[in-house]
């Protein structure tokens, strides 16, 4: 608790650091650098809000109150709406998307979109902010075969610890910056 205590910690605090910048050059007419300032305070609101939305949904699960709310939607669409919404969260890092159209998926649409925010978020947390490329690609591959790839040219995965990578409270060292919840 303490470390997700800390991890909620920090987006706050950017929040605020940015918020006195933006005012400090609000005052002084550096309208370039307060948009600037609230650019990044808003980013650190966004985070925060996909934290707080992976605690509340990880706490539900403990307690057995999340049901799967299944139905046929548009993956396609979803994915594509969900790059878009990254791309504030970029910096200087870029983001390439191949996203084949009209795939249909049944399912939680909610948890898939939840799925794809941690994977998009992890990608950006390990990609260099100025030289770091994230690729997503999706496309059908038979009827019943869907195949979404999401890749970086950041620090990679040793493959020690790829049969952890899902357990729950597991993490690569301390380098992740990871509240520990796990993927």
């Amino acid at each position: 608790l303490a470390d997700i205590a800390h991890k909620l910690k920090t987006p706050l605090t950017i929040v605020k650091i940015n918020n006195d910048m933006a005012k400090i050059s609000m005052k002084s007419k550096e309208y370039g650098e307060a948009e600037e300032a609230v650019n990044k305070s808003i980013q650190a609101v966004m985070r925060l809000a996909r934290m707080s939305t992976n605690l509340v949904t990880l706490g539900k699960i403990d307690f057995g109150l999340s049901k799967l709310e299944k139905h046929q939607f548009d993956l396609s669409a979803l994915i594509s709406s969900s790059v878009s919404d990254f791309k504030p969260l970029l910096g200087l890092r870029k983001m390439e998307s191949k996203i084949e159209r009209g795939i249909q998926f049944y399912g939680d649409s909610s948890r898939i979109q939840e799925m794809f925010y941690n994977l998009l978020d992890n990608a950006v947390k390990f990609t260099d902010e100025e030289k770091g490329v994230i690729k997503v690609t999706m496309k059908q591959g038979n009827s019943e075969t869907i195949i979404l790839t999401i890749s970086d040219n950041g620090i990679g995965i040793d493959d020690a610890v790829l049969p952890n990578l899902f357990s729950r409270y597991y993490q690569v060292e301390s380098r992740s910056g990871s509240a520990g919840i796990g993927l």
